[in-house]
């Protein structure tokens, strides 16, 4: 069985490596694996010594100023997931724009002015896909619910 977005993920990781201030942008359909393959670029790049920041929707509420949600740190790659959610927020853009950071965003379409490096367009999820996804991410839940017990455990018989 396939590595879902395996070519893709390369893809990502040597965009990186060779546009290390780019701006790239990860186009598909609601349910094609945007958010997934944004946090496993995020989290091998991670791995590989790189600064990473992690923006979305819940980041950017409507009652808050917009300004300094975005560094100017060279050093860092920024993931904003659900780009066309947080679009409204005019400096937002601004900042990727004319940021010296290294940007990957995720969004349905390209409907922006901004030019982005690359973009990479996500095809549906084959049915497989889809159910290995699935299957994945219930392991994850798993995981990280287990984690959290052990965590919460250990703090109480501390």
């Amino acid at each position: 069985m396939e590595i879902i977005r395996k070519n893709e993920l390369q893809e990502i990781l040597d965009l990186v490596k060779m546009i290390p201030h780019g701006k790239f942008l990860i186009t598909g359909a609601a349910g094609s694996g945007k958010t997934f393959l944004l946090n496993i670029a995020g989290k091998i790049l991670w791995e590989q010594g790189k600064k990473i920041r992690y923006k979305n929707m819940e980041l950017f509420p409507d009652n808050k100023k917009t300004g300094d949600y975005l560094s100017e740190s060279s050093d860092t790659v920024y993931l904003i997931d659900g780009l066309d959610d947080i679009y409204r927020y005019k400096q937002i853009i601004k900042e990727i724009e004319f940021g010296k950071a290294c940007y990957i965003c995720t969004s349905r379409d390209n409907q922006f002015a901004t030019k982005f490096d690359y973009e990479i367009k996500l095809e549906p999820l084959t049915t497989e896909q889809t159910f290995l996804l699935m299957i994945i991410l219930v392991i994850m839940l798993q995981m990280n619910i287990l984690l959290r017990v052990l965590s919460n455990n250990l703090i109480i018989s501390a």
